[in-house]
């Protein structure tokens, strides 16, 4: 068996063959030799590739010059759309800038005719029952619900209801005793019984009466003078008309707004032709009833003066194609008409308003809280607030302050009328109000007003600043009325008589007629007959 030290020398001898072999190879040139054909052949290789890479760096170079030119040309290109993009930008830029200023003129136009649309809108759709425009104004008035099942029966009174029957009267004429043709004929075959009918026939016609005063001449026996007796203080012409047709005259242009022209005729025909009064004649009784009831004004005037509430309101009329004013004074009696040439302060000085002390009605006209007057109450009228608060509804619909407020002042109004507040009901129903205000408030932070449309607005505004001249008939310990709607119902008589006669002709015509209206009016106020009252003014002498 070999040995471990057999076993090494085997393998180094082996190794050292190998080496000795190898050293010959490199000693003998061979090794050399191979490394050279290699290295030639490697460099042959890398001399082609050179060439291979000259060539293909010539294609390259040639194209890289290219394209640095093409790159060049492209960056000259690049430069002038940038320059061009550059000016169309800023040209852009000038346009949109352009339309959006005209975006924003449009849309402050459209803006601008939605407000006008607004507030045309809310002008055509005023009426009486949301602004201060009288009903008499309104050609079509809203159709009445009504409840009641249409029938075909004509209408007036029906079978089985209680009617409504005219007033006899006590005969003037001497009774007609009607007998029927069977009594005629055979009365002793008939006996009449305490058992009768009657009718009547009631009429009037217009009767003449002419009473001749005649003043004879007497002559003194003893000295020739010669005197006659004096005729009654309103005898005065050879031809006078009476009291009686003078009241007429009077009333139908002053009261019943019939033209001069038409009451001369009028007059004529009831007359049968028989009168035929002058219109000149017409035209001057107002001022002679104006010149001989002097007192009754004055003492109309006391009486308003000692009232303890008084109505007020104005109205325009013309007088020879100019803006006049005729201003109202009245309570529940008595009424003065007052011409001005002016409104306001001035207007006001011009009525019994001018030294009144006590508490005013009116629709908040700003003049009569002028210093200029020592009123202690103001009464603002409710019913003019109600419907203001109806315009702020039809043209804020999105608010529900002006609903609130309309719905409260009503339900007020309503406990007032039936006198159903207790005194510790007042102060809840003041509270509420105030609170109807603040939530006004807050609705217009979030929906402010426009420049077309700030009514609503304003209304709350003035709500809250006359509170206690909008509720001062709610806090009075005494009655007071709530709306001013009397002074608007004797200024009806002056607005029929404008349209009737479209332009006054002078201003003491008009101050007349003011005057006369003065009596007329207080007279129906008091319930007293306009025609007598009429007729005892002419009978005065002056």
């Amino acid at each position: 068996m070999r040995t471990e030290l057999e076993i090494k020398y085997d393998i180094l001898r082996g190794e050292n063959y190998r080496l000795s072999r190898k050293l010959d190879y490199y000693e003998s040139g061979k090794a050399f030799e191979a490394f050279q054909r290699k290295h030639d052949k490697e460099l042959k290789s890398v001399k082609n590739k050179l060439q291979r890479s000259e060539a293909a760096y010539a294609v390259l170079s040639e194209n890289n010059r290219k394209n640095v030119n093409e790159i060049g040309r492209l960056r000259d290109v690049i430069a002038e759309k940038d320059r061009e993009l550059d000016g169309l930008v800023k040209e852009y830029e000038g346009m949109l800038d352009e339309y959006k200023n005209l975006i924003d003129e449009l849309r402050k136009q459209i803006e601008d005719m939605e407000g006008k649309m607004k507030k045309m809108s809310a002008q055509l759709n005023r009426d009486y029952t949301n602004s201060s425009i009288p009903s008499s104004k309104e050609e079509n008035h809203k159709k009445i619900a009504n409840s009641r099942e249409k029938t075909n029966r004509l209408p007036g009174g029906q079978k089985g209801h209680k009617g409504a029957r005219r007033k006899p009267m006590e005969p003037t004429e001497p009774i007609i005793k009607l007998v029927p043709e069977e009594v005629v004929k055979n009365p002793q075959d008939w006996e009449e019984l305490e058992t009768k009918r009657a009718r009547q026939v009631i009429d009037v016609h217009m009767e003449i009466t002419c009473v001749q005063y005649e003043a004879h001449a007497y002559r003194n026996k003893h000295t020739d003078r010669i005197i006659y007796s004096a005729f009654p203080a309103n005898v005065v012409n050879e031809v006078n008309y009476g009291e009686g047709i003078k009241a007429l005259c009077c009333l139908l242009p002053s009261y019943c707004n019939v033209s001069i022209r038409k009451t001369a005729e009028l007059v004529r025909s009831l007359t049968d032709n028989k009168l035929n009064i002058s219109t000149g004649m017409i035209a001057g009784l107002p001022k002679e009833l104006k010149d001989k009831t002097e007192e009754d004004r004055k003492e109309i005037v006391r009486r308003l003066m000692s009232s303890a509430t008084l109505h007020s309101d104005a109205t325009g009329i013309r007088v020879n194609g100019e803006k006049w004013n005729i201003y109202v004074t009245a309570n529940n009696e008595d009424a003065i008409y007052t011409l001005s040439k002016v409104k306001g302060v001035e207007g006001i000085k011009a009525t019994p308003l001018r030294d009144y002390l006590n508490t005013v009605i009116h629709d908040h006209d700003i003049s009569y809280y002028n210093e200029a007057f020592s009123f202690s109450k103001h009464q603002e009228c409710v019913a003019h607030l109600i419907r203001y608060c109806q315009d702020s509804i039809d043209n804020e619909p999105e608010l529900m302050w002006n609903r609130q407020m309309k719905q409260h002042l009503q339900w007020i109004i309503h406990r007032y009328k039936a006198k159903d507040i207790a005194d510790d009901e007042k102060e809840e129903l003041i509270q509420t109000y105030d609170r109807i205000l603040e939530t006004a408030a807050e609705e217009y932070k979030s929906h402010p007003p426009t420049k077309y449309y700030r009514e609503g607005f304003n209304l709350a505004k003035r709500l809250k600043e006359y509170r206690n001249e909008t509720l001062a008939f709610l806090m009075s310990e005494t009655e007071l009325e709530y709306d001013n709607n009397l002074s608007e119902r004797l200024l009806r008589q002056c607005k029929r008589k404008s349209k009737a006669v479209i332009s006054f002709r002078s201003a003491e015509s008009t101050s007349i007629y003011c005057d006369v209206l003065s009596l007329i009016k207080s007279a129906d106020l008091q319930k007293n007959n306009i025609y007598q009252m009429m007729k005892e003014g002419f009978s005065r002498t002056r």
